[in-house]
């Protein structure tokens, strides 16, 4: 059996959630065991759209798995290009991971489009992309599959009761505009009126593009009395999450099954505080507690924070089923999905 080529525009050590989601890909046993083998390019512009193609062509590959959106493909247009290339001139399977399409805008649904119809079948992070993108196109159910994502952070081998934790309050996730981290500091300048002794963490990582909007942020955490937490190996990250009660997690759009932090947190143990969305599921609605954002934000996640011990401990054990039930347990188990859908 000839390897699969994974081709993307983000990889590590680059800041971007896709780029990371196709490193614990390749990393697992399947991909090492079967010689999953990268093609990993930085520009996109139209005129690089015949050398990669050629390139693609010359690789001794059996089928190609092209994951998008990344941050490095920006706005272009050459991956939508390539994969109409290698259908029409490739006797090789070429599939897509289209990890967000129901949000994205006018433009790159047009796009996508292309990897709607034409991909030898479409790889979908959740149910609801799936069955959105049904709505345009319902006579492709067959070529359309689902794998769900798992944590990108470990979970830890003991996870800590609540009232053994230590960190108040956290936010972790990639620390870029339209996360809601300006949501997050609006929360935590109220409370710092009345409550000046809660420890409260900022961890994730910094796109180097948003290196501005960070230096923003970390003179507010600074003001605040917020602990900055970046880049931290995995091993680091799940202790930190162990070790902390909760998490605000103020997505615009609200919780989502491919939101790995939410996942992250939930796996070791962490109260999970944020929004309820279109993307969220009836069962992420057991695992999370949901604030009021129509009235006094940090009012009502006050509220949230004042439960019993006893609640606390039941939800935890309730968000550790979840990750057990209902997410894949492994990125082994998300390799082997994708054998099983791409041959």
């Amino acid at each position: 059996m000839k390897p699969i080529l994974f081709i993307t525009g983000s990889y590590p050590p680059e800041v971007c959630g896709v780029g990371d989601y196709l490193h614990k890909i390749m990393c697992s046993n399947i991909a090492l065991d079967n010689n999953w083998l990268l093609f990993y390019k930085r520009v996109w512009g139209i005129r690089y759209l015949f050398k990669y193609f050629r390139e693609i062509r010359s690789i001794p590959v059996g089928d190609i798995c092209l994951q998008y959106p990344t941050q490095g493909y920006g706005w272009s247009i050459v991956p939508h290009l390539l994969c109409l290339l290698c259908r029409i001139f490739l006797n090789r399977k070429f599939v897509v991971c289209l990890h967000e399409f129901s949000n994205s805008s006018f433009k790159s649904k047009i796009a996508s489009c292309v990897f709607l119809l034409f991909a030898s079948a479409v790889i979908f992070t959740t149910d609801y992309e799936k069955e959105y993108a049904l709505k345009f196109f319902p006579f492709k159910r067959k070529k359309y599959f689902v794998i769900k994502i798992c944590s990108n952070i470990l979970s830890s081998s003991k996870v800590k009761p609540y009232r053994e934790r230590n960190i108040d309050l956290l936010y972790f996730g990639h620390i870029r505009p339209l996360k809601g981290i300006e949501e997050f500091l609006d929360i935590i300048r109220l409370f710092r009126l009345e409550h000046s002794s809660l420890r409260v963490l900022l961890m994730g990582q910094v796109p180097s593009e948003y290196n501005n909007y960070y230096s923003e942020v970390r003179s507010i955490c600074e003001k605040l009395e917020i602990e900055l937490i970046l880049n931290k190996p995995e091993e680091e990250v799940a202790s930190l999450l162990n070790n902390t009660k909760f998490a605000l997690l103020p997505f615009p759009d609200g919780i989502s099954e491919r939101r790995g932090s939410f996942l992250a947190c939930i796996s070791n143990g962490v109260n999970v505080m944020t929004k309820r969305g279109k993307y969220s599921t009836a069962e992420i609605d057991k695992v999370v507690y949901y604030y009021d954002r129509t009235s006094d934000s940090a009012k009502s996640v006050k509220e949230i924070m004042d439960f019993s011990l006893e609640e606390y401990a039941d939800k935890q054990k309730q968000g550790l089923r979840y990750i057990s039930e209902s997410i894949p347990k492994s990125w082994d188990n998300v390799s082997l999905n994708y054998l099983q859908v791409i041959l």
